[in-house]
């Protein structure tokens, strides 16, 4: 008697709902495209757009985590040699569910770099709070104008006492947090495959390591370039920075794919290692 199939209603109502949201945002950007773009329009506007961007994407998150948390009860296949043949999303499905720790800590790690190296969070131990930004103690702000979705509203906070701003904008937090979430399944899997492997795999590897380089840059490209050319390139580094940031779409249509492929690559790569493996085993 052939098991049945788990449900994917929850996933795929998720995903389309986010999906309907991203493009009802559009929709509405292009509707009220003045209101984005002249002072003294009303802040609505923007924050209306947050809004829809933030829906969209828990939306959106909510249908990934619940499909890899269905894929958690698929089971191998066993053919009749007694060979088991393990599914791509049960793989990636344990990476995130049985090795919790590695996969929070790795993609926390992450967003705190890419939040230091790309300007969402600035240590300026030499700028005095007062003088160059007007607070003497803990301030928060929010620019509504002006720009696309992707860049209003902007939200500051400033921390005076310890040199400390922070800079909030839709596509610098949602870069953030999906390219974070990808690094981190990646270095579960890869770590999983190096510990089944006893060898390192340096192609599923090397997809990983240029992901994640990419990413820096993904959501801003002039903070990056900055960051790690004025180590190198001195004064070069502000104009290199500049003609980067133009090819910001570039760089993110490059990163998300690599991040992808590396995690199919190395989801392959297990469950060759697996076949054979006993239908009960797992990935812990």
């Amino acid at each position: 008697m052939e098991k049945a199939r788990p449900v994917y209603s929850l996933p795929r109502i998720a995903f389309l709902a986010g999906i309907v949201l991203f493009t009802v945002n559009n929709i509405f950007y292009i509707s009220n495209l003045s209101a984005f773009y002249e002072y003294g329009a009303s802040p609505l506007y923007s924050y209306t757009s947050a809004l829809i961007i933030a829906l969209a994407t828990i939306s959106l998150g909510v249908g990934a985590f619940s499909f890899l948390d269905m894929q958690q009860k698929v089971s191998p296949v066993v053919n009749e040699s007694n060979t088991a043949r393990w599914p791509l999303g049960r793989i990636i499905s344990d990476a995130v569910f049985l090795q919790k720790k590695l996969f929070v800590s790795a993609t926390a790690v992450y967003a705190a770099f890419f939040a230091l190296l790309d300007g969402i969070l600035v240590y300026q131990p030499n700028v005095n709070f007062a003088i160059d930004y007007a607070v003497n103690s803990p301030a928060w702000r929010v620019a509504t104008c002006c720009g696309t979705p992707a860049y209003v509203p902007v939200g500051l906070l400033y921390l005076p006492a310890q040199h400390v701003g922070v800079e909030l904008f839709p596509l610098s937090v949602l870069l953030m947090l999906i390219v974070s979430l990808l690094v981190g399944l990646n270095l579960a899997l890869l770590v999983k495959a190096l510990h089944l492997s006893r060898s390192q795999d340096t192609k599923g590897a090397a997809g990983s390591v240029l992901g994640a380089a990419f990413g820096l840059f993904a959501g801003c490209p002039t903070c990056a370039a900055a960051f790690f050319l004025s180590m190198i390139a001195g004064a070069g580094a502000t104009a290199f920075s500049t003609i980067i940031a133009q090819y910001q779409p570039l760089i993110v249509a490059l990163t998300l794919p690599l991040l992808f492929f590396s995690i199919y690559y190395q989801a392959k790569s297990i469950g060759s290692i697996l076949q054979g493996c006993a239908p009960e085993a797992r990935l812990k």
